[in-house]
């Protein structure tokens, strides 16, 4: 536990250097959850959620995991991407082609800070986002773990919130 505490402290202080490399903007990022589950007992509960999922492996056919982005997160990101500082105004529309690119960035942001950690895997992550479907299937006992990020622009009052989901075993 406590290498996984070191691990996610470090985790938190480099995705928010992505995130202020990107946006140009100051970023808090801290770890909100980190939870072990079974493949099967997290795809019931994903079924019900509609979120944006960006996923990574070692190489082409062999998926780890992926970063997982609620639609309200997807769209503040990019309304924050494309320099609009008010909230947005519908936060359950369908992302634009632009949003969904900017989103991937963001994301792939996310997956960056990840490789640099792990030293024995060197994450890529995929080529599209997809949504409302996971984009990998485990085995039904196979044993994920999930950790969350809350993620605060320096000037706003409420953190947005994602999560990346891997096989335990990487």
């Amino acid at each position: 536990l406590k290498e996984l505490e070191t691990f996610t402290k470090k985790l938190s202080q480099r995705c928010a250097r992505n995130f202020t490399r990107i946006y140009h903007s100051e970023f808090d990022v801290t770890i909100s959850s980190t939870s072990q589950y079974f493949a099967n007992e997290f795809a019931a509960s994903a079924r019900t959620r509609n979120d944006h999922y960006l996923s990574f492996g070692t190489g082409e056919n062999e998926p780890s995991g992926f970063v997982g982005v609620p639609t309200k997160t997807a769209i503040i990101w990019a309304t924050q991407l494309l320099g609009d500082s008010g909230a947005p105004e519908d936060d359950d529309r369908e992302l634009s082609q632009l949003e969904v690119s900017l989103l991937c960035d963001t994301a792939s942001s996310i997956v960056e800070a990840l490789s640099d950690l792990c030293e024995s895997c060197d994450f890529l992550p995929t080529a599209e986002i997809v949504s409302g479907r996971l984009p990998v299937e485990f085995q039904a006992t196979e044993e994920v773990c999930k950790i969350g990020l809350s993620v605060k622009k320096a000037d706003s009052k409420e953190p947005t919130e994602a999560y990346f989901l891997m096989l335990c075993d990487k």
